[in-house]
């Protein structure tokens, strides 16, 4: 959903920009993330639009609050990933600014049994931890669960991958 001051902008009736701060929370060889599709297997990573003026990691730990009601995180910088995509005739560039954090059995728990209703998410949303080797294929965007390794190094990837979701 677009919000005042995000970093989302429509260059033409046909292709649009953004950057987007995403979380990547990892518990014990599992990371989190939100289906986004129920029809097919397709998992996308927390986060959302940074904001003119807002650091990515600012942007980062806001959206963990807004989405998940975490705070007091110690995130780490994980890396970029250049996103490009067609949808419903329009392409998309979009920069993901990505960090990353392991955390502690408390959090899991909480992230397991969160009443999703309270937070700033699409309708049905299905959060749920999964094991990060079990859906390298159908997490995106493409090559992001590189980078869903508590030890990875930061990495600067692209996905140029032109299909229609």
């Amino acid at each position: 959903m677009q919000e005042q001051d995000d970093l989302r902008y429509f260059l033409n009736r046909k292709q649009k920009f953004d950057v987007r701060a995403v979380l990547i929370l990892l518990h014990q060889g599992e990371v989190f993330v939100r289906q986004e599709n129920s029809k097919q297997e397709l998992y996308i990573l927390p986060g959302g639009a940074v904001k003119f003026n807002e650091e990515s990691q600012s942007a980062a730990e806001r959206e963990a609050y807004e989405e998940l009601g975490l705070t007091d995180l110690k995130l780490e910088f994980a890396g970029i990933l250049e996103n490009f995509w067609k949808l419903k005739r329009i392409e998309y560039q979009q920069l993901n600014l990505i960090y990353r954090q392991e955390v502690n059995d408390e959090v899991y728990h909480q992230l397991q049994h969160l009443d999703y209703q309270k937070f700033d998410l699409p309708p049905n949303s299905d959060l749920k931890w999964v094991r990060v080797d079990q859906i390298e294929d159908t997490l995106h965007p493409k090559g992001i669960a590189r980078i869903c390794y508590p030890k990875a190094k930061v990495q600067h990837l692209i996905n140029l991958q032109k299909f229609n979701f």
